[in-house]
Formats: C-alpha cells, structure tokens, sequence
C-alpha cells in the first residue's frame, strides 16, 4: 500500500473519529455524559467504532490494477460525443405571457 493511501487513511480516521465524538457531544447534550448514560454511549460508540472497522476493512481490500490505462485497447477507444449547442434560456421579456413568447420553430407573425 502506498504512503500516499496510508496517510489518507488516517486522516479519514481521525476525522471520522472526530465527528463521532463531535456528534455524541452535540447530540446527546450535556447529561450524556453523566454516570447513569456512560454505558450507553459507550455501548453506542463501540457499535459506531465497530462499523467503521468493517467498512475501512472493505475499502483497504480493494484494489484497482492501473494498467489498463496503458493497454492498447484503451488507448484506441475514441469518444464519439457532441458538443451541445448553446439555446437561448428563458424569455426576453420576463413579463410577457406565455401564449407571446416566440420560439425558434414558430415564425413571427
């Protein structure tokens, strides 16, 4: 694994961490952290810390080979797009009435 990755990584981490933390704080208020509720919120965090864990572990397990992008058959793929041509938005006359408003496929009268 890249140092590059590693360090994305942890600072994910830490800021996930951070905004769990952030989040029991704010969303519990002060009496959280009382005796009676400290099991609780640290039965609630242990879930949230647990689930984290699982999906870091999915993440780390992927990985993307790059050497598709120097495989000839990528390189001959040819984008077969369009520009979009730019069209008038809106009306002239904010105030003028629908059944007034002339488009491009209707003559003026």
């Amino acid at each position: 694994m890249s140092q590059l990755f590693k360090n994305v990584l942890i600072i994910l981490t830490v800021i996930v961490l951070v905004a769990i933390g952030y989040y029991m704080l704010k969303e519990r208020g002060s009496n959280s952290l009382s005796l009676n509720n400290a099991d609780a919120i640290s039965d609630q965090l242990l879930n949230q810390t647990q689930v984290f864990i699982e999906r870091r572990n999915q993440l780390e397990s992927i990985s993307f080979d790059f050497e598709i992008f120097n495989n000839p058959n990528f390189s001959s793929l040819v984008s077969y797009s369009s520009d979009v041509p730019e069209q008038v938005v809106g009306k002239s006359n904010i105030f003028d009435t629908v059944s007034n408003i002339q488009t491009d496929n209707q003559p003026s009268h």
